[in-house]
């Protein structure tokens, strides 16, 4: 990852697998999420000149998102971890699994605009699935996809 304050400069010398941005900490600023390869998840906090080691295992699709609704705004962080499903680091404090089965594609929007994320998945042969206000899923298509996005194209 780069990242430029007048010049462009390297924030770290390995090459992420996969990078999001969030407010993980819930201080206003957007911090930064990187996977990289063979050595997990990690978080840099406000451009700061260090990285907090997040998880020990790699993330097949992350996102970040405030799904819990906390009052912060404080970004979760959303991963599907190779053989144990999708987990949620709620509020940076602890690990939760949100569903025990892999996905294909995972992303988060507040499909209600009522402020809580929902997780938006892909579940192979299982169609795309939202997980609405944190509290149960809902099925959206029974069809697989081979991509998934979120937006709002109607002004509601």
């Amino acid at each position: 990852p780069w990242a430029t304050t007048g010049c462009w400069g390297p924030l770290h010398p390995a090459n992420a697998m996969s990078m999001q941005t969030g407010d993980i900490d819930g201080n206003g600023q957007d911090d930064l999420l990187a996977n990289f390869a063979g050595a997990g998840l990690w978080a840099r906090m406000n451009d700061g000149a260090s990285w907090v080691h997040v998880h020990p295992f790699n993330s097949t699709s992350l996102s970040l998102a405030n799904i819990d609704g906390d009052s912060a705004g404080q970004a979760d962080i959303v991963v599907d971890l190779p053989g144990m499903g999708v987990w949620a680091l709620m509020n940076r404090t602890s690990w939760v699994p949100i569903h025990p089965q892999r996905v294909t594609k995972l992303i988060t929007a507040d499909l209600d605009s009522n402020g809580v994320f929902e997780v938006i998945a892909n579940f192979p042969g299982g169609g795309v699935w939202a997980l609405a206000n944190f509290r149960e899923w809902i099925l959206l298509t029974p069809n697989a996809a081979q991509d998934v996005v979120a937006g709002r194209i109607d002004a509601k």
